[in-house]
Formats: C-alpha cells, sequence, structure tokens
C-alpha cells in the first residue's frame, strides 16, 4: 500500500467520535410526476429557473423550467400530519434560497437545496396563502381556502411573534401595500352576510380603516400593481376590478368570463393585467384603461385555475383541475400572447397503480388510475410512449424478453402492446373480471394472471394455453412473484403468503406470521429469501425452504405498501404510506434499518423495484410520480465514494462523512463500512481491514 495512503489512514484513526446516519433525502438520479387532485397555487422562481405548484393531494412540487423535470417534492413533516392535508399556497422567499407554503395549520419553510424543513407557523385551522410586506417586518397567513378560517394572521418576522388576528377577512384574498402600512383582504364566505366586501386593515394597530363593497359574491383573488398604485380584485360574480390602491376608488371592471374568476395577476411590468376563469380562459387587459386585449384558452377550454407570469412576461405558469370534477390537474407553461404550450410539467395525472422494469433494464412502465400506462427510459425518466385512453388499464408487465408490455385491463383482457413504440399488439382473454395483477417467469416460459372472484391462472407463454389453476380462499389484490428458477409462485394473502408450484398449481406451504393482510411479496435474486409487507406495519423476511420467519421489520408508522429485495440478497426495501411516507433500506443479514428517507418522497412509496445491478432503486409514488434513487449500499465494502474501487479517494470521502461534510450523496451512508448503523472509529478499522486484506 502506498505510504501517503497508510499516512491518511493513521491520522483517521486518531479521530474516532462516531456519527449517527441520519440521511433523509435519497440520491436522486431523476425523477417524474404530477399531482392527483386539483392544483390550488402555482408560482416561478424570481429568475426564473424554477416553477412550483401547490396541490389538494399535500404535494408542493417543483419543476426545472429550462427541461420541464421534477426536481423536488415536499410535504408536511411526517411526524406531525397525514398526507391528505393540502397545500393551499406557495411563494418564493425573497433570497431565492427557501420556498414557503400555506397548508393546514399554518405556513411552512423549506430549504430548496435539500428539502429541509426551516421554520413553521403553526396558528390556524389552514392558511391560503402567505404574505410578506414589502418592508419585510411582517408575515401574514390570509384565510382557508375552505372558508373555515375567518380570520388573517400577522406576524413580526424578527422575532415570529404574532401581532394581530384581523377578522373578518375570511379569504385567501389578501395583499399588503406597498407602503407596508394596511393589508387589503377580500371575504369568500357569509361572514355576517359580507361576502364580496373588501377591507383595508391598518398595521399600526389592526383596526379597519376602509370597507369597499367590492363584488356581489366571494373574493377569490387579490393583487397589486408593481408600482403600487392600483390593486386588482375577482370574484365569483364573474368580473375583476381595478381599484386606486390610496383610496379604494373603483377604476375599472373588468367584464367578459362567463364563469367564476378565479385568479387575477399583473404583469412584472405592470402594464397588463390577466385574470383565469373556470369558463376555460385567460383574459388580457390594459392596466391603465381596462381595455381588453386578447383572450387564450391554454387548456382546450376546459377551466382555468391558479396563473403566475413568468419574469419576462413571455409565458404563463397554468394549472387545470381548479374544481372539484375538472379535469386532470395538469401544470403547463403556456405562450402569453398565443396560449401555445410551451412545456408540459405534470407527465403523470393519476393515481400509481402498479409498475414493471423491463428484463433488460432499458425501460419502466408505470400504470396509473384510471387511464392510461406510461413507459419511461429508465436511465433518464424520458417518456417514450402512453398507451391509448378510454381503456380502463391498471396492472403491468414486460414479457421475458423485454420485448413486448402486457397490459391487465378491467374486463379481465390482457392487451400486448410493442414495447419500444407502444403499438398495440395481441390481446388475450384472461378472466371474466378484472386483471389484478399479471407477471411472467424467469425461464420465460409462463405468464400469471390474478383476478377477484376467481381462481388465479399461469398460462403457458407464448402460446397462451392453461397450464395450472391456483384455487385460492383467499385473493387479494396486493400481488404475486415468480421465485427466480421458476419452478413456484408466491402470492400474498390475508395474514399470509402462499407458495404454489408452477407445474400443476398445487400448494406447497404457508408463511404465517402477519397479523394482517400482505400487500406486496418478492424473492431476493437467488431465490433463497423472501419479503413481505403487511398491513400490521411490518415487513418480514423469510426461509422459503422451511417458510420459517428470519427477521420481522419494523415496526413502521404506517401500513407496509411496498417491499423488494436486492439481486444480491443484501438490502431489503419498504415503502409506507399516509403518516409514514418513508422509504427504508434494512440490512438483511442483521435486519437492522440502515436509512430512512422522508424528504423527496411524496405521498410515500406504493411501488418498489430494484435494478438488476441492484444500482438503482424505482418507487412509484402515490401522489403520481417515478422516481428513481441510486442504492448507497449497491457497491463494494470501502468504496465510500462509490467510484467502482477502494482506494485513498474514499479515505478522503469516509474522513468528509464523519465530520458530517460529505464529499458527496450516499458518502455517509457508505461511510458505515461495517454495517452498524454508525460512521465512527470502528468503520475507520474496518476500512483500513479491506484495505491491506485482513
Amino acid at each position: 500500500m502506498p505510504s501517503h495512503n497508510r499516512l491518511l489512514i493513521a491520522i483517521f484513526l486518531c479521530w474516532s467520535s462516531p456519527t449517527a446516519l441520519m440521511a433523509q433525502r435519497p440520491d436522486i438520479d431523476w425523477q417524474v410526476g404530477g399531482h392527483i387532485l386539483r392544483v390550488n397555487d402555482v408560482a416561478f422562481s424570481a429568475d426564473g429557473q424554477l416553477a412550483a405548484s401547490a396541490s389538494d393531494d399535500g404535494t408542493l412540487k417543483f419543476w426545472d423550467v429550462a427541461s420541464g423535470d421534477l426536481t423536488l417534492t415536499l410535504t408536511l413533516p411526517t411526524e406531525d400530519f397525514m398526507s391528505s392535508f393540502g397545500m393551499y399556497g406557495v411563494r418564493f422567499a425573497q433570497d431565492g434560497e427557501s420556498v414557503w407554503a400555506a397548508s393546514i395549520g399554518g405556513a411552512y419553510q423549506w430549504r430548496l437545496s435539500d428539502g429541509k424543513l426551516l421554520n413553521s407557523i403553526i396558528a390556524m385551522e389552514s392558511a391560503g396563502q402567505v404574505l410578506f410586506s414589502p418592508d419585510g417586518q411582517y408575515l401574514a397567513l390570509a384565510g382557508s381556502p375552505a372558508g373555515a378560517e375567518d380570520a388573517t394572521y400577522i406576524y413580526r418576522r424578527s422575532d415570529g411573534a404574532l401581532i394581530y388576528m384581523l377578522e373578518p377577512a375570511a379569504s385567501v384574498a389578501a395583499v399588503f401595500t406597498s407602503d407596508s402600512q394596511f393589508l387589503i383582504a377580500g371575504t369568500s364566505i357569509d361572514f355576517f352576510a359580507d361576502h364580496g366586501v373588501i377591507r383595508y386593515f391598518r398595521i399600526s394597530d389592526g383596526g379597519v380603516e376602509r370597507t369597499i363593497t367590492a363584488h356581489s359574491a366571494a373574493v377569490n383573488w387579490i393583487a397589486l400593481s408593481p408600482d403600487g398604485a392600483i390593486f386588482a380584485s375577482c370574484s365569483d360574480d364573474g368580473t375583476a376590478k381595478l381599484w386606486n390602491a390610496a383610496d379604494g376608488s373603483l377604476r375599472q371592471t373588468l367584464s367578459g368570463h362567463t364563469d367564476s374568476v378565479y385568479r387575477v395577476i399583473f404583469s412584472p411590468d405592470g402594464a397588463i393585467v390577466a385574470t383565469s376563469s373556470y369558463d376555460g380562459t385567460i383574459r388580457i387587459w390594459d392596466a391603465l384603461t381596462g381595455a381588453a386585449i386578447d383572450t387564450i384558452s391554454p387548456l382546450d377550454g376546459n377551466g382555468v385555475g391558479p396563473i403566475a407570469f413568468s419574469p419576462d412576461a413571455q409565458s404563463f405558469l397554468v394549472a387545470a383541475g381548479a374544481e372539484f370534477g375538472a379535469p386532470p390537474p395538469c401544470v403547463q407553461q403556456v405562450n402569453s400572447a398565443n396560449g401555445a404550450v410551451l412545456k408540459q410539467f405534470t407527465r403523470i395525472e393519476g393515481q400509481y397503480n402498479d409498475m414493471a422494469l423491463s428484463p433488460d433494464g432499458m425501460r419502466i412502465a408505470l400504470s396509473g388510475y384510471p387511464v392510461q400506462v406510461q413507459v419511461f427510459d429508465s436511465t433518464d425518466g424520458a417518456t417514450l410512449w402512453t398507451s391509448p385512453t378510454g381503456i380502463s388499464q391498471d396492472y403491468v408487465a414486460f414479457t421475458p424478453d423485454s420485448a413486448r408490455l402486457a397490459v391487465g385491463r378491467q374486463n379481465g383482457i390482457v392487451d400486448f402492446f410493442d414495447a419500444t413504440t407502444g403499438a398495440a399488439g395481441q390481446t388475450f382473454s384472461a378472466h371474466a373480471n378484472r386483471v389484478v395483477d399479471i407477471a411472467f417467469s424467469p425461464d420465460g416460459q409462463q405468464m400469471a394472471t390474478r383476478t377477484n372472484n376467481e381462481p388465479s391462472m399461469i398460462w403457458n407463454y407464448p402460446s397462451l394455453t392453461p397450464r395450472a389453476l391456483l384455487n385460492l380462499q383467499f385473493v387479494s389484490t396486493a400481488g404475486f412473484a415468480f421465485a427466480p428458477d421458476s419452478q413456484s409462485i408466491v402470492i400474498a394473502g390475508a395474514s399470509t403468503a402462499s407458495l404454489y408450484s408452477t407445474i400443476n398449481g398445487g400448494f406447497i406451504r404457508n408463511f404465517i406470521g402477519h397479523g394482517a393482510t400482505t400487500l406486496a411479496v418478492d424473492f431476493s435474486g437467488v431465490g433463497d429469501t423472501l419479503i413481505t409487507a403487511s398491513v400490521d406495519r411490518t415487513a418480514k423476511l423469510w426461509d422459503v425452504q422451511t417458510g420459517a420467519t428470519l427477521k420481522t421489520l419494523g415496526l413502521h408508522d404506517n401500513w407496509v405498501r411496498a417491499a423488494a429485495m436486492s439481486p444480491d440478497g443484501r438490502i431489503a426495501a419498504t415503502g409506507t404510506v399516509g403518516v409514514d411516507r418513508s422509504l427504508r433500506l434494512w440490512d438483511v443479514e442483521t435486519g437492522a434499518m440502515l436509512v430512512r428517507y422522508t424528504i423527496d418522497m411524496g405521498k410515500g412509496p406504493q411501488g418498489i423495484v430494484f435494478s438488476q445491478d441492484g444500482r438503482e432503486i424505482y418507487c412509484g409514488r402515490a401522489d403520481a410520480s417515478l422516481i428513481a434513487i441510486r442504492n448507497p449500499f449497491a457497491f463494494e465494502a470501502g468504496d465510500v465514494n462509490a467510484d467502482g474501487g477502494v482506494d485513498v479517494l474514499d479515505a478522503a470521502a469516509l474522513a468528509a462523512a464523519l465530520v458530517g461534510d460529505p464529499l458527496g450523496a450516499g458518502d455517509e451512508l457508505r461511510a458505515d463500512v461495517n454495517r452498524d448503523g454508525r460512521a465512527d472509529g470502528a468503520d475507520l478499522a474496518a476500512w483500513v481491514g479491506l484495505v491491506i486484506g485482513e
């Protein structure tokens, strides 16, 4: 070993303070996704490089404007809140390094670089909008999007102290005046029969300075012109209005929409006003005269919800799904002159249902409720093709040669598509009822299908003739998996998983030990170990030959919805949704949890699959997203920097991880060379032993 390596080692061994492994955000290669419920607010960062969307599905998502890629997904702290609570308003901080969102309980601030929660203001049932005073001294939480909160709260930013609770100000419609002397707030609920009223609240004492009977229905939004001279309001009465900010006098009424006006905004230079409406249009108005300039229909005439100007005013950020029952909650960047779509940020707009990785590792398919299947390039997440709409498609599996994708449908049909082009091919009638899972054996000679209220079937492939019938006492839609040798198949059930022969369908054994329904099953690469996930909040590892329980992984904080094993059988992965919504990685030999990822987990993993080399972990999340994560434990022991070798560079990476300043993502996890859940002097000794061959 070179002498400089020995010197580094000698130095490191003198330092042995332990460092606990606390990584919460995974090393992400790529992610694509969307929202599953309506989008309440959208925003551009000040430099125009990021777009943000806040949704009723409980997620706040960020998109790279140049590429259209999803870069970060934030949720409320998993320890405190269910994922069902919505995100209602989003606002980038003035420094561009953090973001605020309004949600259940108040407002929350996250750092954009790593998704870390920095601050929270818990004060109300739910906040609809976060506002900052121009002088930087105050933060306001405006109303409630559901009308359940009839006050607006003002806080001093220097110490977070509550200054005023302003009533009645029951709306998300509010804005500070440019001199920070007043908060202008509208009402949206029938508070003493004054919906449609706008009030000026004094910041000096919280009193009402001025009251305006502005609209005949709820006030949906208020915006201030860049120069502070004018403010605009919009309403369910189908109009928007321009007012002199100094005295609240009416300047113009903007009429022309045929439905509620959801949002009104000024262009960055203040020259024009844009309004969006449930009537499916965005209308452009002259801010000085109120004259109508143009009308665009960016979402094919479907209702338009929140909108935001880009910093150069050349485009809008536009979201659909502002009304319940509206079209899918897509987020687009459109040309502000003609409404042409420049970017479709949301690539998935349906709830996660199933996922599959092609055996050659090149493609990954995701099916989303209610209709479409999408196929992505596994290396970069690029969309390769999307199945036709109008047919209900649920469960997916690639054929063993990776040439076709089989899609199970609600009518019992299995459709085959060309995996490269998406061209429709063979159609096979498997069952009379909905296909609830589909799988192919590793040897390429069998296809298995499951359905509700009928026996599961194993078919000869590619002839698709019957091979074996599996009579089950309980049928779960959770899934099944072929053993690596293709001689048996395991099926999830009620508090058990059952192993059957694929030769004749005969029962082999049960894996008994869960206290509730099993939701996922997977074999290790060599087939000697099985993992199951359950409603009982645990995952279990089993000896396939004996049915004995090897390890219990948990207790998780919610149902374990997904589970998978790395091909080498060393790492197990579990995924949870709801209050937990995390991805956990476990050491199979010891049963120890190696890491729990909570940041960028959205509403939680519902499906997990490892790549064949074990270096990637693909997660299908409950918030309509697909994410590719580098497995931090898929590298040779001692390869701390994951560059494929164990050398002096790993010594530097190990030292950096020990002092809490890792050189790269995942270094702090790979620094746990001896896998005891800590990075400390013992790992230094273990690393030295690897280098010198002891």
